[in-house]
């Protein structure tokens, strides 16, 4: 794997056989590739700039202590049978430790909370508590993702708002993650558990073409930068997330960064660590009108917290003035619009792809709304005015 991504140039020729292709390496130490479909050439950049980063990211993420460890167990087990090697796990991932209670653990929870003077003391007294009366007081690694899934599904029963939900999950999740660092437990029964969604009709609802434009002309007057994100938003589908930041991605560095732009050559790329995926996902074929809007991004410009995010855009939208109809931003406004345009443009499966959706399947559950073409086109041909 070479040190930098290589440069690729077109090398089309409409005379040949196999009309498409690829220059690309590093200065004089370049490959020629051809193809009879454009497709084809399109799909030949995507996999190997994929493939790249991946092998990059596997060299910067190896852990050669863990891999010594791996092949320690290997000899260790030998020839030895499945049953025989869980036998195995289980005698040395606990024999050596006291395993607490859970309220053993929430306790030192609070004790913690209480000496940093947190906010979050009463919440997490009081929802540990609730989860505990629910499923019992036991060892920390006797509880499993159904005993926590059963709990959240008794909240919802009582008709609790999704945000009481989300908050009785948070302050529990924590508590194993405290059992997680602490070597306790290998894996937290707090993931995966289902909430109740708030799409319901909402998902029907898209941006009109001309109420995008208005507000990110708006925008580009009043902060340049702020349109850039806005934009990045609107034409690329991109998960809200990677914009504008909640705590635990801030800290993580799990964000879009200017770096990860690459302006010259309009190609995006967002590693798998912040997808959230195996694989990072490549953006090499937005709207030609996306570019305009982010010529003045900063670096400064990414990380932005939640609040300020939503305090700048409302901001913003309050400052639009429409020939009719009121500018407003129902949840997931932005990739639903994006993804229900180009999907009327280019089809669903092509548009799942571009979004980092994993199957048209998924794309089709989300983004099933009405779309003309004639709208769409008006939606990814919005210049910067």
């Amino acid at each position: 794997m070479g040190a930098s991504l290589p440069n690729f140039r077109d090398y089309d020729r409409a005379d040949r056989k196999e009309p498409y292709g690829w220059d690309y390496g590093h200065g004089t130490d370049r490959k020629r590739v051809t193809f009879e479909k454009l497709k084809d050439k399109t799909a030949y950049r995507k996999a190997y700039i994929n493939r790249w980063y991946s092998e990059r990211h596997a060299v910067l993420s190896f852990d050669a202590e863990e891999w010594r460890d791996i092949q320690a167990l290997k000899r260790e087990l030998g020839g030895n049978t499945l049953r025989q090697a869980v036998d195995f796990f289980l005698a040395n991932r606990g024999a050596a430790k006291d395993v607490p209670l859970l309220s053993e653990l929430l306790a030192n929870r609070l004790k913690d909370l209480e000496r940093t003077g947190s906010d979050s003391l009463s919440h997490a007294k009081l929802y540990g508590e609730k989860f505990i009366a629910f499923a019992g007081d036991r060892r920390v690694d006797l509880y499993g993702r159904k005993d926590v899934q059963d709990w959240i599904d008794d909240i919802v029963k009582g008709k609790a708002k999704r945000n009481t939900v989300k908050g009785n999950l948070n302050q529990v999740k924590k508590l194993f993650s405290d059992a997680l660092t602490d070597g306790v437990i290998t894996r937290s029964p707090a993931t995966r558990i289902t909430l109740p969604t708030t799409r319901g009709e909402k998902r029907t609802t898209l941006i009109l073409p001309e109420h995008l434009e208005a507000f990110l002309c708006h925008a580009w007057k009043e902060d340049k930068g702020m349109a850039g994100l806005l934009a990045l938003l609107f034409f690329t589908g991109m998960r809200i997330s990677m914009i504008a930041v909640p705590p635990r991605k801030r800290k993580a560095g799990e964000y879009l960064r200017l770096d990860m732009i690459d302006r010259a050559n309009r190609t995006i790329i967002v590693p798998a660590g912040i997808m959230k995926s195996e694989a990072d996902l490549l953006i090499d074929d937005a709207p030609a009108c996306l570019w305009g809007w982010l010529t003045h991004l900063k670096a400064t410009d990414f990380g932005m917290a939640q609040n300020t995010f939503n305090l700048k855009k409302n901001a913003l939208m309050a400052g639009v003035a429409l020939k009719k109809g009121k500018l407003t931003w129902p949840a997931n406004l932005h990739r639903r619009s994006f993804g229900s345009y180009l999907a009327a443009l280019r089809g669903r499966d092509y548009a799942a792809q571009m979004m980092g959706d994993r199957t048209e399947s998924v794309f089709v559950k989300h983004y099933q709304v009405p779309a003309f073409k004639a709208v769409a086109a008006e939606y990814v041909a919005i210049e910067r005015g």
